[in-house]
This record gives structure tokens, C-alpha cells and sequence, in this order.
């Protein structure tokens, strides 16, 4: 005889992506990465800086054991300097990446979607019904791709922050 439950704990990222966010219970984003660009010219592409030993990328775990599936949301705010007096309208893309984990079923995997950032909640990293049970990883790089920003020939000199806005749905994709 055998009696399933929920997960309750928090899951360590498998993969070197950091900050874990410490996050408990049974479906949690563990760890999510936040992105620095350090100095672009204006009317370039950047790509965000990876930190030695770490990799660019969100883990999600789903140990409620009822395959409902799942979503991840993203959106960011304005680019703003220090002083508030200066918006930057820059475009920052994240491609789909490669999926991955260490211990559950790569076949019944969640989906990652490439996206450009803006201020609209986004689906970046979701499950349909009956996937994504157990803890998968997204790294945002493969195939060439990275986390990229494109910084318009109308900027104006400064240095820039922006924040991203991660939700995790408890509702299928």
C-alpha cells in the first residue's frame, strides 16, 4: 500500500543558475537568473554577461502530483537611469533555450517560447495538462541563441535598470 503526497520543500537548482529564490511548496520557480548587459554602444546588440560557472536560465518544480500543467509568466518594467528622468526603449530577447532535467521525464518535458520582452505578461516556460511533473530547468542559450538586448540609435548616454516580473501559474499552458 502506498500514499502519494505533495511535495513541501524547496528544490536546489540542478544546474549552476542563480539566484535560487528559496521558494517552498509544491510548484515553485527554484532559481531565475537576472541579466546584466554591462556597457553597450548605442545602435548595438548586447548579450547579457553569464558569470564564470553559472548559467542563464529558470528551474520549476511541480511535485503537486496532479498533472494540471503549469505556466511562467514574464514581463518588464521601463529602463530607467538612477534619476528617473530618462527612459530607455530598448528590446530584450531571450530565446526558447534547451530544456532539460536531472531526474524526471524528459518525454513529458514543459515547453520554453523565445520571447521579446515588454510590458505584457509573456509565456516563456509552461506545461499542458499531464506535463511537467517534477523539476525541469530552461538555460537560456543553445543553438547559437542568448539573452540579447538591442539598444536604439536614439539613446541617450546613461546607465539603465530595468525589473523583470516572474509569475508562476498554477493553470496549464
Amino acid at each position: 500500500n502506498v500514499v502519494i503526497k505533495a511535495g513541501t520543500g524547496k528544490t536546489n537548482p540542478e544546474i549552476p543558475i542563480l539566484p535560487a529564490t528559496g521558494q517552498l511548496g509544491p510548484l515553485s520557480i527554484d532559481a531565475v537568473s537576472t541579466f546584466n548587459f554591462a556597457s553597450i554602444e548605442i545602435g548595438k546588440k548586447g548579450i547579457a554577461q553569464v558569470p564564470q560557472g553559472e548559467v542563464l536560465g529558470i528551474q520549476v518544480t511541480d511535485t503537486r502530483g496532479l498533472g494540471t500543467g503549469w505556466n511562467v509568466m514574464v514581463k518588464i518594467s521601463e529602463f530607467q537611469n538612477l534619476k528617473k528622468d530618462r527612459i530607455l526603449k530598448a528590446d530584450v530577447s531571450i530565446p526558447a533555450g534547451k530544456v532539460a532535467s536531472q531526474k524526471s521525464d524528459i518525454l513529458n518535458a514543459p515547453t520554453a517560447t523565445g520571447i521579446v520582452l515588454n510590458e505584457f505578461d509573456s509565456a516563456i516556460f509552461s506545461a499542458p495538462k499531464g506535463k511537467g511533473m517534477g523539476t525541469y530547468t530552461n538555460s537560456f542559450e543553445g543553438n547559437g541563441e542568448q539573452v540579447s538586448i538591442t539598444v536604439p540609435s536614439d539613446a541617450l548616454l546613461d546607465s539603465y535598470s530595468a525589473n523583470l516580473s516572474w509569475t508562476l501559474q498554477d493553470a496549464p499552458s
